[in-house]
């Protein structure tokens, strides 16, 4: 087993040729992805993981200067993401980010798509 999408550097015939089955699953861990993206996102912003280390090593001495520090977090809404690769991943995160409010900047060699639909409780809306 492999883990990843894509077969492009798998000898699949000979694979096959020995009894082995070689499936692609481009869609298995598009959400996975989309959403680890912003967990970086949201971890950068915040400073989540220096304000984890440092509060804890520190924090009951300079607590009011880490605050201070860590205070500074902005919010993803209303900035722009550029996205370069506008496959599966892309557009799962890319639907992510406009459903947070941002403005969403993408690129593929090999576009695919000029359009995002968006699911909601109630239905689908579509860029077009």
């Amino acid at each position: 087993m492999r883990g990843g999408v894509g077969i492009d550097n798998i000898d699949a015939v000979y694979a096959e040729s020995k009894g082995i089955k070689v499936r692609n699953t481009p869609r298995a861990s598009t959400q996975s992805v989309a959403e680890m993206v912003f967990t970086h996102l949201f971890s950068g912003v915040r400073f989540l993981t220096q304000s984890n280390r440092e509060m804890n090593a520190g924090g009951t001495f300079k607590f009011n200067q880490l605050k201070k520090d860590f205070s500074k977090g902005i919010e993803l809404k209303g900035k722009t993401l550029g996205i370069l690769g506008f496959g599966n991943i892309g557009i799962a995160v890319a639907r992510t980010a406009i459903g947070l409010g941002m403005k969403v900047v993408a690129y593929d060699l090999y576009p695919k798509t000029a359009s995002v639909k968006l699911d909601f409780c109630r239905g689908t809306i579509s860029d077009h």
